[in-house]
């Protein structure tokens, strides 16, 4: 699960405007994380994974990730809070950037949210689907 999350997450953080080549400009880094296994599979088999953004303030994100077999079998799911950083300090996204995550939350704000989730968060964020 923890490549298949990196991955997913290497993914969003591109929509969002991260250019992996320039991350000490600014780029998001995982503070925390929970996984839970849910079903094994063979060495192998083709997998994919789905991503969720469940609420961000203007230097967090926190992410919902969950990985499926070929046969949309639920086999991980992974919850993570990642942080904004740019020149070694944490600190706000560009505008360019928290732009771009707040419309792809909006257009997952309707989706119905997994139980169990919530375990990364210590700090309520600003907006989030968790009440």
């Amino acid at each position: 699960m923890s490549r298949s999350s990196g991955t997913s997450s290497d993914s969003l953080y591109k929509e969002i405007g991260v250019d992996p080549e320039q991350a000490v400009l600014g780029a998001f880094f995982t503070l925390e994380s929970h996984v839970r296994h849910v079903a094994e599979c063979h060495l192998g088999t083709k997998l994919h994974t789905t991503t969720e953004l469940l609420g961000y303030d203007e230097k967090r994100v926190h992410l919902f990730h969950r990985l499926y077999d070929d046969n949309d079998r639920l086999l991980a799911t992974g919850e993570h809070l990642a942080i904004h950083v740019a020149h070694g300090k944490a600190g706000p996204a560009s505008d360019d950037m928290q732009a771009r995550i707040a419309a792809f939350f909006e257009a997952q704000e309707d989706w119905p949210l997994e139980n169990r989730i919530g375990s990364v968060l210590a700090k309520p964020l600003k907006v989030s689907r968790i009440t």
